[in-house]
């Protein structure tokens, strides 16, 4: 399964909160890692709990967020803008038109 797929596999079971996940390459591989939301208000918005960054970073090279939208589109969010320029990262996310 692809890592795509997984992701969409957690962000379906997790609506009608936001999923959220890393995207790691270990040994040259890209693979998705679900975490639990830990946002105080999960509906709305995500955290992803710095203790599953941190066992994300010990397993493979952390290269990107994923985060779902449910009920909305793919766009970034306002938040979802000034967090990602602030991570560094890469972000993907899942909305219902898709990635």
């Amino acid at each position: 399964m692809t890592w795509q797929r997984e992701a969409e596999r957690h962000a379906a079971a997790a609506a009608p909160a936001e999923a959220c996940g890393l995207l790691i390459v270990r040994r040259g591989r890209l693979r998705y890692l679900p975490c639990a939301n830990v946002a105080e208000a999960p509906l709305e918005r995500f955290l992803i709990d710095p203790e599953a960054f941190a066992a994300a970073e010990d397993e493979g090279e952390v290269v990107a967020v994923v985060h779902s939208h449910p009920g909305a589109s793919s766009a970034p969010s306002p938040a979802d803008i000034v967090v990602q320029r602030g991570s560094g990262l890469d972000w993907w996310i899942l909305g219902d038109d898709g990635w």
